[in-house]
């Protein structure tokens, strides 16, 4: 083996350990990233229980869609706590968002996927009137999160996803059909492209 040869092969070699290096460094990087948010997500669980005991005890059924019903019953006069909540809750989701993975594999969240969707579900109207108001950089990164998340739960074999009702007495459960959830990542798509 002549020395141009051997010299090209350490070089070769020399350059597939410092990308494995640098890989390694970026999967540690991406993966400590989303991990520094589980403490928050943690933090907002009480308020996303406030959320789901709201939107599941709205009365049923009504001519508007439950989550039309539920941004006028956040709109009104002294639901200030419940709207901070959810305030709290879209910020984090937008955090999230912004933060999530280039790579496939590494698509670790703080939050189960159907966390993200349900959320839309609940407050998609309400981000949606706030995007016309602030303009579509508004929770954008909060709608990114959530078009993952159906992406993600329609690659799953079910046809319903539950939103259990935290009052076990009133036992209210709304539930998100496939469809619902096609329709829901299709609205998404067309909110993200919008620039107005």
């Amino acid at each position: 083996m002549n020395p141009t040869t051997l010299e090209t092969i350490v070089l070769a070699i020399s350059a597939l350990a410092e990308f494995v290096v640098a890989w390694v460094i970026y999967y540690e990087w991406e993966g400590g990233r989303l991990v520094q948010f589980l403490g928050e997500a943690d933090l907002l669980v009480k308020d996303r229980h406030d959320i789901y005991f709201a939107f599941c005890g709205l009365p049923q059924p009504s001519s508007k869609p439950q989550n039309q019903g539920f941004k006028e019953y956040l709109e009104l006069e002294g639901n200030t706590e419940l709207l901070d909540s959810c305030h709290k809750n879209i910020r984090l989701l937008s955090r999230i968002g912004a933060r999530l993975p280039k790579v496939p594999w590494l698509k670790r969240t703080p939050l189960d996927w159907h966390v993200a969707a349900i959320l839309w579900m609940i407050l998609g109207p309400y981000v949606e009137d706030r995007r016309k108001e602030s303009g579509p950089s508004y929770a954008d990164t909060f709608l990114k999160y959530a078009l993952a998340s159906t992406k993600h739960l329609l690659a799953q074999k079910r046809d319903t996803w539950t939103i259990r009702d935290p009052d076990r007495s009133r036992r209210q459960d709304v539930s998100l059909s496939r469809e619902e959830l096609l329709a829901m990542q299709k609205e998404l798509k067309l909110s993200r492209k919008r620039k107005n």
